[in-house]
């Protein structure tokens, strides 16, 4: 009889152990699915972070090109703006006034024209030659 309880013991502990083992074996596996599927979000997530970088760095170069080109329109606005300056300093309109007020007039007239057209032109609008002045008696 203590031969049966013997194989029965032993039986019953590599029953055991066998269980343990597929039990193991299952976990693993379910472990292994489950980590191929976080695997697949984490590489879609890490295309989209990617795309995102990708697409803020191209912005930053176009960012970087647009303020490198505002810059040099900026130089050569204050560069007009000094030449203006320097040519207005130089011309006493109140002499000129008196002296010809009707060609005063016209190119007063002329240059707000000018600055009219060049502002649609920047802007978009309509530009239209219908309002320059011709002659200086208008």
């Amino acid at each position: 009889m203590i031969k049966v309880y013997v194989f029965l013991f032993i039986m019953s502990i590599a029953s055991a152990i066998g269980y343990g083992g597929y039990r193991y074996v299952t976990h693993l596996q379910e472990t292994i699915g489950t980590l191929r599927e976080n695997n697949v979000l984490l590489e879609s997530a890490n295309k989209a972070s990617q795309d995102t970088i990708n697409s803020m760095i191209a912005n930053a170069e176009r960012n970087a090109e647009l303020q490198a080109d505002l810059n040099n329109k900026l130089k050569k606005a204050e560069q007009r703006v000094g030449s203006l300056r320097n040519r207005l300093s130089k011309i006493d309109i109140t002499r000129e006034a008196l002296a010809d007020p009707a060609d005063m007039e016209f190119r007063i007239n002329r240059g707000t024209n000018r600055l009219r057209q060049r502002v649609l032109k920047e802007t978009g609008g309509e530009v239209t030659n219908d309002s320059v002045p011709t002659t200086a008696t208008q």
